[in-house]
């Protein structure tokens, strides 16, 4: 796979990719799996046993499948992240999926590790980024820990799957923990410091 971006192109080998859907009488199942590299892998399934291509209300469409994802070597993939220069970590996620398309209920664990990435536009440095999410039902609890200038920030908290607002709440702690690396930064902090 080949992502054009303004100044470059950049590419993610897939060794083997396979999607398959079967719909007999009211059972639909389907499974896509993806594999990128050595234990690097995308696996979903997802099965329907009263599915109705015409039924508009996603609420009356029940769901049930899995999703799990390896990715050892994230600097592989940091094409997939615009503005995002990975450079090391892996993910590993296994969830399963119960209830209706429209606001399905996940359990189980997905986790980024050792993540080392650069944020260009900001010059800023992450490392030793850890994150954990488990979900039960309709509620996903987080939390983790980053550096940045060798000054830890560590974060916790919880939200709903389903949450329009996208307001949650978060626990930060951290002490000297660098936001911004840049002109703009400097400049700004040396007219207010006068």
């Amino acid at each position: 796979m080949t992502v054009v971006g303004k100044s470059s192109n950049q590419s993610i080998s897939i060794n083997s990719a396979d999607f398959q859907a079967t719909l007999k009488k009211a059972a639909l199942s389907s499974q896509l799996k993806i594999i990128t590299q050595k234990n690097n892998h995308v696996d979903v399934q997802l099965n329907s046993s009263d599915f109705d291509p015409f039924q508009i209300d996603l609420s009356q469409q029940n769901i049930d499948g899995s999703i799990d994802i390896n990715a050892d070597h994230l600097q592989n993939y940091t094409v997939l992240i615009p503005n995002v220069n990975i450079k090391n970590g892996s993910l590993t996620s296994s969830l399963a999926i119960h209830g209706n398309i429209k606001s399905p209920n996940l359990s189980g664990e997905t986790k980024l590790s050792d993540i080392q990435l650069f944020l260009p536009s900001i010059g800023l440095l992450i490392s030793d980024l850890d994150f954990n999410v488990v979900s039960q039902g309709d509620t996903t609890h987080f939390d983790g820990s980053l550096y940045s200038n060798k000054s830890p920030l560590h974060f916790n908290g919880e939200t709903k799957i389903i949450n329009p607002s996208w307001s949650s709440p978060i626990n930060l702690i951290g002490n000297n923990f660098q936001l911004m690396n840049s002109d703009e930064f400097f400049e700004t902090t040396l007219l207010i410091n006068r």
